[in-house]
């Protein structure tokens, strides 16, 4: 991870003596999984790493962007896609996936939906 220097504001009227200030941050997170065994992941995903994989959309197949989304930690912003299937289209939040259910979070409704993966034609990412 690249560490940003610490720099002073630019400028002020009256140039005061300012500490640099001191900022540490978190860059590993642990999450465990509910399943039947029950094993911590590390996720060391860094900023760098996600934005990056965010720009290589573009060349993923459906049930890559699928999977990319379900496993983006809670604390990053998840972008709005566009997800079409053969009845519908959609647009929210692709929250997870479980065997072959994709649970989606639109606009229009209070509860999840969930839509099998096989129906999805396609999937787009809607801003950056």
């Amino acid at each position: 991870m690249i560490k940003k220097e610490k720099l002073e504001p630019l400028m002020y009227i009256v140039q005061p003596n300012i500490k640099k200030p001191e900022v540490t941050m978190q860059s590993t997170l642990l999450k465990k999984i509910a399943n039947n065994s029950k094993q911590a992941v590390k996720s060391t995903w860094t900023k760098e790493e996600i934005y990056k994989r965010r720009r290589e959309l573009a060349n993923m197949t459906i049930h890559e962007k699928i999977d990319f989304f379900s496993s983006l930690p809670e604390h990053v912003y998840k972008n709005v896609c566009e997800i079409k299937t053969v009845e519908k289209t959609y647009k929210g939040i692709i929250l997870s996936k479980e065997n072959d259910v994709v649970q989606i979070r639109t606009f229009d409704q209070n509860e999840p939906l969930k839509i099998k993966s096989k129906s999805i034609l396609d999937i787009k990412v809607l801003g950056n």
